[in-house]
């Protein structure tokens, strides 16, 4: 059904790139349909509850190619948050002035997610701890799967 809806869409944006051409230089004709689309879908979820948005943006299944595989629904300890932040004081501390505070106090829950990793591993392999907070008001795990992956296939590694 959503495929349904997002075709006039699709149908406005080729017309107007064969009519007007690439809005951007850089811009391909993927990522300009692309672009649309999740341009409209922020429109059509303005108003909508949270839980409602969650709902239909989990609702997409995208596969992982072969070489990568996925382990759902996982909770990690808040440990490993404590462990990067360490490493991440490092790096902030000379933006003190422009980030709140906030970011350094956790509330000791477990981080909720899913591996992503790349089947052929090296012994030492890195692991990528992805925490983007802006994903889970839309979504959840599966919204922002398509970049995990990339980030696997690139570092050769684990990540969650």
């Amino acid at each position: 059904m959503p495929l349904i809806k997002s075709i006039p869409n699709v149908l406005s944006t080729s017309v107007n790139r064969m009519i007007k051409g690439k809005p951007r230089p850089t811009w391909n004709y993927k990522f300009h349909v692309g672009f649309n689309l999740f341009k409209s879908m922020l429109t059509a979820t303005f108003d909508r509850p949270i839980e409602e948005v969650q709902l239909i943006s989990n609702s997409t299944k995208i596969s992982p190619p072969l070489d990568i595989t996925i382990k759902e629904d996982l909770e990690l300890s808040d440990n490993y948050r404590a462990i990067a932040q360490i490493h991440l004081e490092k790096f902030l501390d000379k933006y003190d002035d422009v980030l709140d505070s906030k970011w350094k106090f956790t509330n000791g829950q477990e981080l909720i997610g899913e591996w992503v990793c790349y089947n052929d591993l090296p012994k030492k392999f890195p692991v990528v701890l992805f925490l983007h907070g802006g994903y889970f008001c839309m979504g959840g795990t599966k919204m922002i799967r398509s970049f995990a992956i990339e980030i696997a296939k690139i570092c050769k590694a684990k990540v969650f």
